[in-house]
């Protein structure tokens, strides 16, 4: 992981990531409830931004938070903007990857409201995921509206 410093820099730095990416897929889609969630989700993204620049300026009151703002816009891999799942799924691997790290932060810190914050991080992220996974069962029109329990007595006669 580095220092809990570079942990917080590498954590905000993937937030802006996401805010992009957000800010990207709300173009990309054209119908009005994709485009109201990625707008939503930018924002979820940049309230995580903000509490970790506040959590980082707390920590190291004497040191000016320097990003490294040519990998604000770098993904290693690119998604095609003319696939609406395929970038659906690109998002989802990123709300993957940052979950797991928030996770991996959480278990390699000592101090307990550090662990914390950062466990709830990574559950917020793992929503998105949630969240983005139902968007593709929903453009897909292959959302549930029943609970599959109901239908065990139809399925046997």
């Amino acid at each position: 992981m580095g220092t809990l410093q570079d942990a917080y820099k590498v954590a905000i730095i993937n937030e802006i990531k996401s805010q992009n990416l957000y800010a990207l897929l709300a173009i990309a889609f054209e119908n009005e409830e994709s485009v109201s969630l990625f707008k939503n989700l930018e924002q979820f993204e940049k309230v995580h931004e903000d509490k970790l620049t506040a959590i980082y300026s707390q920590a190291y009151p004497d040191e000016e938070l320097v990003l490294d703002h040519s990998t604000v816009h770098a993904f290693q891999e690119k998604p095609g903007l003319e696939d609406p799942k395929r970038l659906l799924e690109f998002a989802i691997n990123k709300e993957i990857e940052a979950s797991d790290k928030y996770r991996e932060i959480a278990e390699q810190t000592g101090e307990e409201k550090i662990r914390r914050f950062f466990l709830e991080l990574s559950r917020e992220e793992e929503n998105h995921r949630d969240i983005l996974e139902k968007e593709i069962h929903r453009l897909q029109g292959t959302m549930m509206w029943f609970d599959e329990a109901e239908l065990n007595g139809l399925v046997e006669h």
